[in-house]
Formats: C-alpha cells, sequence, structure tokens
C-alpha cells in the first residue's frame, strides 16, 4: 500500500525578510552559596589549595536592584525610565514582577545564562605603564617606570616581563603575562614592601544584591626554585577584602602562601584564585593587600583580573529576565501574563498614573498584588508561572497562537498581524532579532557601555520606530478581549488561559491532540515537563530545548488561515524522506504587491515556487 502525504495549504505569498541572531550563551549553573571550600590547581601540578572566605554578609536581605556597570563613577542608568536609579529600582523592567522574583523564578526552571562582567582587568599589552591605564585602580606602591632602575621593595610596574631588575635574571620567572593570545600582554609586577600596603584597588557599582558574584584572579609568585636562598625567601600571600562605600567590610579572601614557580618552566606556575560571593550590596570596593612583609622575597605578578555576575534568561535572547519585557518570547508581555495587564495601557508594561509611595520602583497596585512568588499566576500548576510558560493551559495550544494580540501591521503593510505570525517556525517561540540598543551595559567588562532593548522581539515591537521602551497600542479592549488579549466567548478568560475559547467545547478537541486527553478535562494529561518550558512531555516533541519544533510524526497543526501554514525540515532531516511517493498540493493567493520570488514547498532538489513573473516553477 503506497503512502501519500496530502497538504492543503492556504498561501499568503507576501515574504519579508528578517534576519534571525543566534545567540549562544553557557548551561546555566544554580549556586547560591558562598563556597568556603574552593579548588585551586597551579598551571602543572594537580595538588589542590584551599580559599579561606571570612564573611560578614546578611543574606536575609532580599535583591533590591539590579546592575550598570561603572568603574569610574558612581552612576546607575534608570533602565525602565520611572525615575527611580537601578541601584534602587526593585523592578527594572516595569512589568510589575520583582527582579528577586523574576531571577528566582528563571532558576527554578533551568533558564539560560546571561554573563556582566564587572572588571575584566588584563592590564592590556605593549610598554610598561601605570596601574590605572585599562580601569581607574589604585595603589599604594610606587611606580617605577624603567628603563634601567631596579624594582625595589615598595615598587611595581605594569609591564611585559619581570626581567626588569638587575638581580632578576638569577631569581625572577622568564616567561610572559597570564592572558592568553595577547601578544606582549602586560602583567602588574610587585616588590613587596615591609609595612602592609595595596597592591591594587578598583570599584565596583550596579551588582545586583544576594545574588552570586564570581570573583577571579590569577597571581605567581615571580621567585623561580633555582634561585640562591629560595627555602628562607618570603612567598608571597594575599588578602583580598570586599568593601562596601562606607567602608565596612563585607568579605575576606586569603590565598594563603604562593609557592616559588619552577624553573625552566617558561608558561609559569600560575595560581587561580576563585570564588561566588554573596554580597549584600550592589556597590563596592575590591582590594589586593599585601599580606606578608617584604625585603627578602614576596615579590609576585597578578593578570587577569574578573569579577562577574551571572543573570538567568528564560528565552536565551541575551537579555536578562529582570530587564526582559518578554521573558518567554511568546508575544504575550510578562505585565499581562503576571495578571497586571489592566495597568500596561498595550504598551507592554505599567503605564498608568505613576504611585510609588515608599520610592522603590515597583508600582504600589503591583506591590500589593505579586507579594512573593506565589502570587504569580501559574494556571496549570506545573510550577512554570504564566509569564514563562509556553502553553499556560496545557491544551496543545501555543499561547503565542491563542493570544490573538496584534497591531496595525509595521511588517507587511496592508494586512492585519497577530502574534501567532511572529511564530514563524512553529515552536510556540517567536522568532528573529530584538535589535534596539537605547539600554547600557557593559557585557565584557571593557568599561565601554553596550546597548541592548526591551527584549520585545522586534516582530512583536510595535510603535513608532526603534529604541521604544516598551510596546504601543498592542491588542485591543472590550468586547472579546481581556487586557489586550483575545477572549473569544468574553467570560473574561482570555483564550490563552482558557481550556474552552468559545465557551462550549474544549480547545484541544479541535486539534490533532485530543487523544492527549485521555480524562476528558481538556488538558493534555500528565505532569512531566524535563526542560521546564510549560510544554508537557507527551506534547514536547524535543524536551531538550525551550519551546516544541513542529514534527511530521508527531505535531503537525496548520490553521488554514493564511499565516504561517507551513512546514519546515528541522535540523536538516528531509520531512518526506523514505516515502516511496508523496502527494503535495496547495492554494495559492498571491498579494497584490508581490513581485519577488517565493517558494511553496520543496525540499534539497525538487521546489515548487513562484517567481517574479508570478508564474508556477518546478
Amino acid at each position: 500500500m503506497k503512502k501519500t502525504i496530502l497538504l492543503l495549504i492556504i498561501y499568503l505569498c507576501t515574504i519579508k525578510s528578517f534576519s534571525q541572531t543566534a545567540i549562544g550563551l553557557p548551561t546555566f549553573k544554580k549556586t547560591v552559596a558562598i563556597k568556603k571550600g574552593l579548588t585551586i590547581r597551579s598551571a602543572k601540578s594537580d595538588i589542590p589549595k584551599t580559599l579561606n572566605i571570612a564573611s560578614n554578609n546578611d543574606n536575609s536581605k532580599k535583591i533590591s536592584d539590579p546592575f550598570k556597570t561603572q568603574i569610574v563613577e558612581d552612576v546607575f542608568f534608570d533602565s525602565d525610565g520611572d525615575g527611580i536609579l537601578d541601584n534602587v529600582d526593585i523592578d527594572d523592567d516595569n512589568d510589575g514582577i520583582r527582579d528577586d522574583l523574576e531571577e528566582g523564578n528563571c532558576r527554578n526552571v533551568n533558564g539560560k545564562s546571561v554573563t556582566y562582567k564587572f572588571l575584566n582587568e588584563t592590564f592590556g599589552a605593549g610598554n610598561r605603564t601605570t596601574i590605572n591605564t585599562t580601569y581607574a585602580a589604585t595603589t599604594t606602591y610606587r611606580y617605577e617606570p624603567g628603563p634601567g632602575g631596579d624594582l625595589n621593595d615598595g615598587e611595581y610596574t605594569v609591564g611585559a616581563s619581570a626581567q626588569i631588575a638587575s638581580w632578576a635574571n638569577d631569581y625572577w620567572y622568564m616567561g610572559g603575562d597570564h592572558t592568553p593570545d595577547d601578544v606582549n600582554g602586560r602583567m602588574a609586577l610587585f616588590n613587596a614592601d615591609n609595612n602592609p600596603g595595596i597592591f591594587y584597588s578598583a570599584t565596583i557599582t550596579g551588582a545586583l544584591p544576594n545574588i552570586p558574584i564570581t570573583y577571579s584572579f590569577w597571581v605567581i609568585n615571580l621567585d623561580r626554585t633555582d634561585a640562591p636562598g629560595i627555602t628562607t625567601r618570603e612567598r608571597p600571600n594575599i588578602k583580598v577584602e570586599f568593601r562596601d562605600f562606607s567602608n565596612t567590610l563585607l568579605t575576606t579572601v586569603n590565598t594563603g602562601d604562593i609557592s616559588p614557580t619552577t624553573a625552566g618552566n617558561l608558561a609559569g606556575d600560575w595560581y587561580n584564585y576563585t570564588a561566588n560571593l554573596n554580597l549584600p550590596v550592589s556597590a563596592f570596593k575590591v582590594i589586593f593587600i599585601n599580606n606578608k612583609p617584604g625585603g627578602i622575597g614576596n615579590d609576585l605578578a597578578i593578570d587577569d583580573i574578573e569579577i562577574k555576575q551571572t543573570l538567568c534568561d528564560t528565552d536565551g535572547d541575551g537579555i536578562a529576565d529582570v530587564f526582559d519585557l518578554d521573558s518567554d518570547n511568546d508575544g504575550i508581555p510578562d505585565v499581562v501574563e503576571a495578571g497586571l495587564g489592566n495597568l500596561s495601557n498595550g504598551t507592554g508594561r505599567i503605564a498608568v498614573t505613576w504611585v510609588d509611595a515608599n520610592n522603590n520602583g515597583l508600582h504600589d497596585a503591583a506591590e500589593s498584588i505579586i507579594l512573593n512568588a506565589g502570587s504569580i499566576p501559574d494556571l496549570d500548576g506545573d510550577s512554570v508561572p504564566n509569564y514563562l510558560d509556553l502553553d499556560s493551559d496545557n491544551d496543545g495550544i501555543f499561547d503565542v497562537d491563542e493570544s490573538g494580540a496584534g497591531n496595525s501591521d509595521t511588517i507587511a503593510t496592508n494586512r492585519g498581524f497577530i502574534n501567532g505570525d511572529g511564530d514563524i517556525n512553529g515552536d510556540g517561540v517567536g522568532d528573529g532579532a530584538e535589535s534596539e540598543i537605547f539600554r547600557n551595559k557593559d557585557t565584557n567588562g571593557d568599561g565601554i557601555l553596550e546597548g541592548f532593548g526591551d527584549g520585545i522581539l522586534d516582530i512583536y515591537d510595535y510603535g513608532t520606530g526603534v529604541n521604544q521602551y516598551g510596546n504601543l497600542g498592542q491588542g485591543l479592549t472590550g468586547t472579546g478581549w481581556k487586557d489586550f488579549v483575545k477572549d473569544t466567548d468574553n467570560d473574561g478568560i482570555p483564550d490563552y488561559l482558557d481550556t474552552k475559547s468559545n465557551g462550549t467545547t474544549f480547545d484541544i478537541a479541535g486539534t490533532l491532540y485530543a487523544s492527549l486527553d485521555n480524562n476528558g478535562d481538556g488538558k493534555i494529561d500528565g505532569n512531566d515537563d524535563v526542560d521546564h518550558d510549560g510544554i508537557l512531555d507527551a506534547f514536547d516533541t524535543n524536551t531538550t530545548v525551550f519551546g516544541s519544533p513542529i514534527d511530521l510524526n508527531r505535531k503537525l497543526h496548520l490553521y488554514f488561515d493564511g499565516r504561517n501554514d507551513y512546514i519546515e525540515e528541522d535540523n536538516g532531516t528531509n520531512i518526506v524522506s523514505g516515502l516511496p511517493q508523496a502527494t503535495m498540493m496547495a492554494w495559492i493567493k498571491l498579494d497584490p504587491n508581490f513581485s519577488d520570488h517565493g517558494a511553496i514547498m520543496g525540499q534539497t532538489n525538487f521546489w515548487m515556487r513562484i517567481n517574479g513573473s508570478r508564474r508556477q516553477s518546478v
């Protein structure tokens, strides 16, 4: 018996191009406490060292502000334009959900991560220079500019080699700095003084309190193992203090004694000291202090100081949830899915008369409704709140398709646009780029601010143009609508939360997935959702990605409404591979302005197309 596939496709050939940006992000690792035992390894030895950390912080405090990197000045950005700077604002995107709740919820659903570096001190490359060349760092040591002068006790330089003193050839490390692949790269070299002093100090502002900050630096004992009298020479020992702006000590890190570098090893025995620290403040000073007397020995170099914070990013668009107005990229703003749509005016953010009696950046109306994580709506009870859930009612129809939210179409004129149009590949997640750059962050710690937007994909971003915070007039109100999303039966429950959108029959009954509702409650049976995207595993075609890609064998639902009525190959797999015969049919309705080439269907070496002369070609 031959197999036949019949595809009936109504295809509106208005084909517009858009760019899609794939952002590769590291796997998120949960870390919520200070690590008191940390493994530190040298470049050539597997002998672990222990980093001792003393902490005075108070972990009971709640997160109160996200960050903006600013090394030189104590200046913060106002990400949402509400007049409350980010270092005070507990809702930095004005979606009505506190930043600490957004961060926590994202971590609970194993969201991706985006890393922000506050300090990335490599000391650059080139000739000798001072400690403040790349950052506004300070030191109590005297600068030795060279050439010709020895690096004596109490002096420092920033250069590419330790061979800068008359005794260096007999005593000190012969190699270069630690930073990989930097030609003539520099490091900070110190000949420690007899009196305690500060090697290096920098100011960090805008960290998100009580979310782990990763601190790391590399250090080498300049003395070689074959240096004369090496057994009695002092070993460097560094104390690193973290202090708030009132000079209160928050945390202390001690390296312990650092062993001499192996003679003949030009790569050097560089030691890495790293820790995850929970600090209760958004701004602090990091101070590297000499922990040993100088004189005989105690000569060292420091390089690649890094302080960074990893925040959670559910949809992987490169914008942390605390700044993202649509954290799951389903086209429904978080403020709506959090049950605060009546405060949004269709803008994707809180946009009513501002009332904030305690000046904490969270509108009082939202603050009285969302008190904790349990206050955020989670209709289907799957532990994925609606604003992160791609199928909030578990009826097998994605929120992006049920929302109905739309606007006069600025992407293709003379044709209405609804959210479902933004999910080009049918996996439940909007597609394309978020290209706005009107907010600032320093993602790589180079002291230069990069731009980012509001987290609303361009394809959903309606309004007056680029660099507009939020949306403008998305969705409607009145009969058939609830808080700017579709409510077909006008029962006060929007369709994406209503298992009976028409008020009579279950939505799932009209789909190919009715068999997944064996108990007849209008929802897909089961509770398993291993990837925490809100799509139950019984329906999810790929439990390793955010969303559920189209799969001919398990999931193919075409609405025949002239919107994205097509399927596409997934990961290079041919759709009709292995079938001895296949019948493909299509009805084509061309837009009056169509004048380009368009693909109707096909794969590999077989395609049905419409050419620029509005004629079919095969």
